[in-house]
């Protein structure tokens, strides 16, 4: 039996497939292939999830190298005014 399932992002990208195979039978039961899908979604989120991640990474080390190179001090405090950056 063998499996292929699309893994789509939110927004319906395909970000490529993931297939399941096995040497038991000649196919999967409909219970098996919901499980498939549902293993499908998690995988895609879970992909999504982490290139989101990585972007921001990638902003804030931005933001940081332009804030640590301004002539002057910057700061950043959350609502209670606790400090949450300061620059070099």
């Amino acid at each position: 039996a063998y499996a292929c399932h699309p893994l789509q992002a939110s927004d319906g990208r395909l970000l490529g497939t993931l297939s399941f195979a096995t040497r038991r039978r000649d196919q999967f039961d409909v219970a098996e292939v919901e499980l498939l899908q549902t293993v499908c979604h998690f995988v895609a989120l879970t992909w999504e999830r982490l290139a989101l991640e990585r972007e921001v990474g990638e902003r804030e080390r931005f933001f940081r190298e332009v804030a640590d190179g301004l002539p002057l001090m910057l700061w950043v405090h959350d609502a209670d005014g606790r400090l949450t950056f300061i620059n070099r």
